[in-house]
């Protein structure tokens, strides 16, 4: 699945997460919830930053729990490990991108908060220093989605159709 996203401070970029990938879902019992998180070789961040560029590997987290109580809390987090030139002194090595909808479903598809705000709408980029940014995120969406099995069935599907194109014309052919 293929995403986009935006940032206040310029941050522009794109996100690849495999959908073939399984979640590893651990029960927080203790929390009254889970935690989840999709690894896979083929995940992929890249982008801007102002002057910086990056591009590095990503994984996702989801995580769902009560506090206080009875008050649902949603976590919805792209974390990656970034590369990206060295500029006045700073060298970017993480990015994470969080989304705080209240409940998060265990999905691909980023939820959106019921109010978008800095505080629950929001990345940081880390420098090899130990220093970091933050600021809002003005968006975050989904650009394309082929999964996996989809794709296998229309090539299967195209082979066959032009298998049974050539028959046909060897057919009248030999005729």
């Amino acid at each position: 699945m293929n995403y986009a996203f935006m940032g206040d401070g310029a941050l522009s970029g794109s996100l690849a997460l495999d959908d073939s990938a399984p979640f590893t879902i651990t029960q927080l019992p203790e929390l009254g919830g889970w935690h989840a998180e999709l690894h896979s070789p083929l995940n992929h961040i890249s982008g801007t930053l102002g002057a910086f560029t990056f591009e590095g590997s990503a994984y996702l987290a989801i995580s769902n729990f009560v506090q206080y109580g009875d008050t649902h809390v949603g976590q919805w987090i792209v974390r990656a490990d970034i590369t990206g030139p060295t500029i006045d002194g700073f060298t970017p090595t993480k990015l994470n991108l969080f989304v705080y909808p209240g409940e998060a479903p265990l999905s691909l598809v980023p939820p959106i908060p019921g109010e978008i705000n800095r505080y629950n709408f929001q990345y940081d980029v880390i420098f090899a220093d130990g220093s970091a940014a933050f600021a809002a995120l003005t968006d975050l969406h989904v650009t394309s989605v082929v999964e996996s099995s989809t794709a296998m069935l229309l090539l299967v599907a195209c082979a066959l159709v032009i298998t049974g194109r050539l028959l046909k014309s060897a057919w009248h052919w030999l005729a």
